[in-house]
This record gives C-alpha cells, structure tokens and sequence, in this order.
C-alpha cells in the first residue's frame, strides 16, 4: 500500500519528488522575507531561515499527514470493504509516507545548517531525532485515525480540519522567535 501511494502521488509529474522539497523551500523563502526583512528584526538573534526552514518541514509532514488522511477510508472504500486487515493502516499509510517524505527532506535541512555556520551534534542526532521522529509519526498516525473516522460519518470534518491546520500553522512557533 506504502509504494503504490508513493508511485500514485507522483504519477505523470516531470519533477516527481522535487514536488515534496518545492512546497516548503518556497514557503521558507516568502516568510524569510516577509517576517525577517519587511516586519521586524526581532529575529536578529536568531538564524531565521534555519529555524524556518526546520520547523516548515517538520510542519509539513504534520499538516499534509492529517489533511491527506481525512479521504483515506473513503478513497479505498473497495479495500476497506472487501479486504480483512487492521483499518487503522490506511490513514497510517499517508502519515508514513509523508515522514518518508521528511527523512528525504533531512539533508536539505542538514546542508543549509552546515552552510549558515552551524554545528551539527551527530551522537545527539542519532539519538534524539529517532525518538522525536517517532513521536511525531505516533502522533500524526493518531489524530490521522480520528480524522479519518470522523470524516466517514461527517463530511463536514474535512474543512474543519483545513481550517485548523491553517490555524495551528499561525500560532505555533514555526515563525516566532523562541522569545
């Protein structure tokens, strides 16, 4: 199910998985210049598009996990109905994906803190990003399965949970200063 997603999202794309990177580098780029140029220079402390960028990818594969998932029982309904397996694993496929999605995603991020001077603790890394990983994936899985399930009954789910990704985007730290 995990390939035949893949292989689907990236049908008859001439970039295919360049796609996935575009969407995030280009929003990093206009909050770059909105926030960190235009507004304010309350960033001044801080290396703005490496915070961005990290958070805008992590955010990414939150936001498109949940909002992908939604539709997720009631596009495979044939395989949902005729197949006997565990349910849950069809919005967890798309939360899956989507964290595939983002490990592919990790050197860009890794390059663009090597190139803007910062040092990278790659002991830590190997210990910590594992688990921060899995927690993310658990956590999207989970409101993914809910989502999803709520969709199946009220179709009304869907542009609640857009709005609420638009929402959350606005008011986690993603763009603000830690301050």
């Amino acid at each position: 199910m995990l390939s035949k997603d893949f292989r689907v999202k990236y049908r008859r794309t001439v970039l295919g998985y360049l796609w996935s990177l575009g969407t995030p580098l280009l929003m990093t780029g206009i909050f770059y210049l909105v926030f960190h140029r235009l507004i304010t220079n309350a960033f001044s402390s801080l290396d703005y598009i490496a915070h961005l960028l990290s958070g805008v990818f992590a955010w990414q594969w939150f936001s498109n996990s949940i909002t992908g998932s939604v539709w997720s029982y009631l596009h495979n309904a044939a395989l949902v109905k005729k197949i006997v397996f565990p349910r849950w694993l069809v919005p967890c496929s798309l939360c899956i994906i989507d964290g595939l999605h983002f490990l592919l995603a990790v050197p860009v991020i890794i390059a663009v803190l090597i190139w803007r001077g910062h040092s990278i603790d790659f002991l830590l890394c190997l210990y910590a990003f594992p688990i921060v990983f899995l927690l993310q994936l658990v956590f999207a899985c989970s409101l993914a399965i809910i989502c999803a399930s709520c969709n199946a009954f009220f179709r009304d789910i869907e542009r609640l949970v857009n709005l609420g990704m638009m929402l959350m985007f606005y008011l986690t730290p993603v763009m603000y200063p830690p301050s």
